[in-house]
């Protein structure tokens, strides 16, 4: 199995986990360990979560389609352009969701560094 194919199902299977987990705890976490948030606030972290998971998933299938383009061997810069995307992924969307988990931007310092890993591997499939 392709080095993509797995991170594409690691990035997929974690980012079913952090969903089901901001539906499900995210809230009462903050009730139970005493954030003071109002309806604004829950909103916002919200949807900061909620953007985490959208480029998780992305980031899922998109190495999971990295592998089929791969095999195909019709990338050029294939180690480097998987590691961009994967590592971007992952900075990306862990700062945001340990901002949204306590609450604080202080914590997302790791997703612009992540976006720009993740421009940079698909850019790195276009040469």
């Amino acid at each position: 199995m392709a080095a993509q194919l797995r991170a594409g199902a690691v990035l997929g299977a974690t980012g079913v986990i952090a969903g089901a987990y901001g539906s499900h705890m995210l809230e009462s976490h903050w009730q139970r360990d005493g954030f003071e948030l109002d309806d604004a606030d829950v909103l916002r972290w919200k949807d900061v979560w909620r953007t985490a998971q959208a480029v998780h998933y992305f980031g899922a299938v998109s190495m999971i389609s990295l592998s089929s383009a791969v095999k195909l061997n019709s990338v050029r810069f294939p180690n480097a352009s998987s590691f961009a995307i994967a590592a971007g992924t992952a900075m990306f969307t862990s700062g945001c969701y340990a901002a949204a988990y306590f609450a604080d931007r202080k914590f997302s310092v790791a997703a612009p560094p992540g976006g720009t890993a993740l421009i940079a591997g698909f850019a790195s499939l276009v040469l």
